[in-house]
């Protein structure tokens, strides 16, 4: 490999552990702080791999990035690669999907990769675990969480929280679902039957759609509320803000606490493939 340039995209502190990784396994390394947008979809059109961030893209039309101020166009990237190379990331939507199939460019969604899931999941979850001790000044003890959805990321996170012997219970739409947390000694929930909030001390939501609305928030409750799910989310941020329920956004958590392993998980994947 070593006769071949990579350009890394964008993303948040992974990317930035990531490019040291590799850049021992390649002629030439360029990331997107290197220069400007004329500069980089240069790269980008001699590279023979792309790597984009997980997210490929935050805001819509723009290559995902907390570590520069280049706001740079998901569309004039595509347009660079060049036949033969080999692209990487995680969260292409079907059109981006399509357009490499139409150029005949190699592709992997890392997302769509089930071994990278399990261990991106038990990151979140673990990240999840880091995130409520810094929005909390009680001991866990005995408090109450409701975990909504029962995925890899809340399975992972419900084990956590009752190790650390916390009352978790367990709450979704498929009663199927539903009877693994129910075996392994979780309170379990029918979500249709979830009418409020306030019987909870912390509530992790892991189902990115719409389950809870204005009339389940309890004024004045103490409950704090953990976003851990994408877009569209479980709530309305401005419902819980107008309630006084603490909403506490927990998005990217692999790359803001464990930059470094999820950097070495991207760079083994993107290893086995080159």
């Amino acid at each position: 490999m070593k006769n071949r340039n990579i350009v890394i995209l964008g993303g948040d502190n992974r990317q930035r552990y990531l490019s040291q990784i590799l850049k021992s396994e390649f002629e030439k390394l360029y990331d997107i702080n290197s220069g400007s947008e004329e500069s980089v979809l240069n790269e980008i059109s001699k590279a023979d791999v792309v790597v984009f961030p997980i997210p490929v893209s935050k805001v819509s039309g723009l290559v995902y990035s907390d570590n520069s101020d280049l706001q740079i166009s998901k569309e004039k990237v595509l347009n660079e690669i060049k036949k033969g190379a080999v692209v990487f990331g995680g969260g292409f939507t079907a059109e981006d999907r399509d357009f490499f199939e139409e150029e005949g460019i190699e592709y992997h969604d890392m997302l769509m990769n089930e071994a990278f899931l399990m261990e991106n999941a038990y990151l979140t979850a673990e990240g999840a675990l880091k995130l409520l001790l810094e929005n909390t000044e009680e001991t866990l003890f005995n408090k109450t969480a409701l975990i909504t959805g029962y995925g890899r990321i809340a399975e992972f996170l419900s084990e956590i929280l009752f190790s650390l012997k916390m009352r978790v219970t367990v709450a979704a739409r498929n009663e199927v679902q539903l009877k693994s947390p129910e075996k392994k000694g979780y309170g379990t929930l029918n979500l249709n039957e979830l009418k409020s909030l306030k019987d909870f001390d912390y509530i992790f939501n892991t189902v990115p759609s719409r389950i809870f609305n204005k009339s389940m928030l309890e004024p004045e409750s103490k409950s704090v509320y953990f976003e851990l799910a994408s877009a569209p989310f479980g709530v309305d941020k401005s419902d819980f803000i107008s309630s006084g329920i603490a909403f506490v956004h927990g998005a990217s958590l692999p790359g803001r606490y464990f930059p470094v392993t999820s950097a070495s998980l991207i760079a083994e994947y993107i290893l086995k493939f080159i």
